[in-house]
């Protein structure tokens, strides 16, 4: 009688730090999307002139506390932008630098991801008008 008393009490136990796991990975993964939201909103200043578009955007990524991901484009390597910002949100400076180029962010866990525009990419593969 006393095995199956602590055997109860072992899957209550187990059960119980099981659920504590779960609560702590569920908060853990909730902070970290939101932490990046508020790097998103975290207004910043900047001046730089001339300068890679990469080590603009790395700039703006120690400024704000963000990584960044570039999934294949050669852009950010290549382009040389301006960058006049005055308390501004991160993703309305992270829009203007990206749109001229037809680039666009997403945010993936704690880091964001520079890609091509789903815009570009969809009108690479339309059919193209012919004349009758």
């Amino acid at each position: 009688m006393y095995k199956t008393i602590q055997n109860h009490m072992h899957k209550k136990v187990t059960l119980f730090l099981k659920l504590i796991m779960l609560l702590l990975i569920t908060t853990n993964m909730q902070a970290a999307g939101t932490g990046i939201q508020d790097a998103l909103d975290r207004k910043i200043s900047l001046e730089l002139k001339d300068v890679l578009l990469k080590e603009a955007l790395d700039k703006i990524g120690n400024l704000a506390d963000v990584s960044f991901i570039y999934a294949g484009s050669s852009v950010v390597a290549v382009n040389k932008v301006n960058v006049n910002a005055h308390n501004e949100k991160v993703g309305d400076l992270l829009n203007k630098l990206l749109k001229p180029y037809s680039l666009s962010y997403t945010v993936l866990y704690d880091r964001i991801v520079i890609r091509q525009s789903d815009k570009k990419i969809s009108t690479l593969f339309l059919p193209r008008e012919t004349e009758a």
